[in-house]
C-alpha cells in the first residue's frame, strides 16, 4: 500500500506545481529556484532552500507543503511532515483548490501514521473543498484496506470519470476485483493499466497473477 500511495502522491505533486509555486512579493526567484531543485529530485538541497524561505517569512505556506512531502516520502519523518502540513494549512490562502490539495496531503500523513479515522476525515474534507482526485484515490485505498470494496470502487470510478486514463484508478479497481476473486474483471483492469504504461511492473505482475489463478499458466509466463 505504501508504494501505491507514494506513486499517486508523486503524480499529484507533479500535476499541481502551478498551484504550489504561486509567487509572493520579492521572493519569486527564490521560490522558483527551490521548486526547480525539488522537481529535479534534489530533495536535500531543496529542503535547505525552503527552510531559508521560511526563515525570511514564516508564512511561506508553499515551503511548508514541500517540506511536508520530503519529510513523508523521502525521510519517513511523519511527525515533522504533520507539523509542516499543519503550518501550510494555517498560512494558506482561503482557496478551495489549494486547501483541497493540502488536506489531501494531510490525509496521506494520517494514513502513514495509521490513524484511519483521521485520514478519512481529511480526505472527506479535501473532496468537499475541491473534489480532488488525489483524495479519492487515497480514500479508495482506505476503503480497500477495510474491505469495503463497493465504496472503494465508487471512489476509483470517480477518478476515472475525471481522467479515463488514470493508471491509479484502473489499478485500484483491479485490486478490488482481485480481492473478491473476480479474476476476469481484475485482468481487464490490469490489462488496461499495462497498455497505458508498459513500464509499470506492478500492472504486469498482477496481470500474470490473475492469469495464474485462472489456470492460464502459459499466458502468465509470457
Amino acid at each position: 500500500m505504501k508504494n501505491f500511495l507514494l506513486f499517486i502522491a508523486f503524480v499529484a505533486i507533479c500535476n499541481c506545481q502551478g498551484i504550489f509555486a504561486q509567487k509572493t512579493d520579492n521572493k519569486e526567484a527564490e521560490m522558483d529556484k527551490a521548486v526547480d531543485i525539488f522537481q529535479k529530485g534534489k530533495y536535500k538541497m531543496a529542503e535547505k532552500n525552503f527552510k531559508k524561505l521560511i526563515a525570511k517569512d514564516p508564512t511561506m505556506w508553499q515551503s511548508y507543503y514541500y517540506l511536508s512531502w520530503i519529510n513523508l516520502y523521502k525521510d519517513e519523518e511523519y511527525n515533522n511532515s504533520m507539523k509542516n502540513i499543519n503550518s501550510a494549512i494555517k498560512y494558506a490562502p482561503n482557496d478551495n483548490i489549494i486547501l483541497g490539495e493540502l488536506h489531501g496531503m494531510k490525509g496521506q500523513i494520517e494514513t502513514f501514521l495509521r490513524d484511519t479515522l483521521k485520514a478519512m476525515d481529511e480526505y472527506n474534507l479535501a473532496i468537499k473543498c475541491s473534489g480532488d482526485t488525489f483524495s479519492y484515490l487515497g480514500r479508495g485505498e482506505l476503503y480497500y484496506a477495510a474491505k469495503k470494496y463497493n465504496k472503494s470502487n465508487a471512489d476509483f470510478n470517480q477518478v476515472l470519470k475525471v481522467n479515463p486514463k488514470s493508471l491509479n484508478g484502473l489499478i485500484g479497481l483491479g485490486q478490488n476485483a482481485f480481492a473478491i476473486k473476480d479474476y476476469n474483471r481484475a485482468l481487464t483492469y490490469y490489462n488496461k493499466a499495462a497498455r497505458l504504461d508498459p513500464e509499470y511492473l506492478y500492472s504486469r505482475e498482477m496481470r500474470a497473477t490473475c492469469l495464474y489463478n485462472m489456470g492460464r499458466y502459459k499466458e502468465g509466463i509470457k
